[in-house]
C-alpha cells in the first residue's frame, strides 16, 4: 500500500525535526496552514503524542487540515483515549487563535493623507501660513479588525500654529454594520 511506505518515511524523518514547542507551551503564533504531513508530524512529536504521527501521515492530514478534525476524526486515527483526544483539540485550538489573531491584526492598507489638494494655492497657504510642524499628513492604517487614524490636532491663533498634537482614534471595525 503506498500510503504505508509515506507513513514510515514521515517516521524515519522525525528525528531530523526539532519539536515547535513542548506540550504545555506551543506556541501559538506559527502558521500551521502551510505544514506538510511532516511538519504535522513534527507537531504531534511536540506534543508527546509521536506515535500517532504515522497514522496522521497515512490519511495526509497536513496543517490546513487541522482545524477540521474532529474527536470522531481522531478516534479514526486511532487515538483512543480521551485526554490525548482533548489534548489534541485543546492544542489546535491554540494554534487555530493565534492564526485568527494574526489575521485580525495584519495590516490590510496604510496611507498617507494627501496634503496639497488645492494646488499651488493650497501649497502657499499651508507653507506660508503656518510653521512646518503643522504639516504632518496624518496616517491611516486599515487591519482586519481596526481602522487607526493618526491626525495632527492643530490649535492656531491668527493662522498660527500655536500648538500641535498628535492623536489616534481606532475605529473597531465589529461594531459597524456590513464589515466582515
Amino acid at each position: 500500500m503506498g500510503g504505508d511506505s509515506g507513513a514510515k518515511k514521515v517516521a524515519a524523518k522525525l528525528p531530523e525535526y526539532k519539536p515547535i514547542k513542548t506540550v504545555l507551551g506551543v506556541e501559538e503564533d506559527v502558521d500551521s496552514s502551510s505544514w506538510s504531513t511532516l511538519d504535522v508530524a513534527n507537531w504531534l512529536q511536540s506534543c508527546g503524542l509521536g506515535n500517532y504521527a504515522m497514522a496522521f501521515a497515512q490519511h495526509k492530514i497536513t496543517g490546513d487540515l487541522l482545524h477540521v478534525l474532529t474527536e470522531q476524526h481522531l478516534r479514526e486515527l486511532g487515538v483512543e483515549s480521551i485526554g490525548e483526544r482533548l489534548l489534541i483539540m485543546h492544542q489546535i485550538a491554540k494554534i487555530y487563535r493565534g492564526a485568527v489573531q494574526r489575521r485580525r491584526f495584519r495590516t490590510i492598507w496604510e496611507a498617507e493623507a494627501l496634503m496639497y489638494t488645492g494646488g499651488i494655492t493650497d501649497w502657499c497657504c499651508k507653507v506660508l501660513s503656518c510653521y512646518s510642524c503643522c504639516n504632518d499628513p496624518d496616517h491611516y492604517k486599515l487591519t482586519g479588525a481596526t481602522l487607526y487614524v493618526s491626525e495632527l490636532d492643530k490649535k492656531r491663533h491668527r493662522g498660527i500654529c500655536c500648538q500641535t498634537s498628535k492623536y489616534t482614534r481606532a475605529i473597531d471595525l465589529s461594531t459597524i454594520v456590513g464589515v466582515n
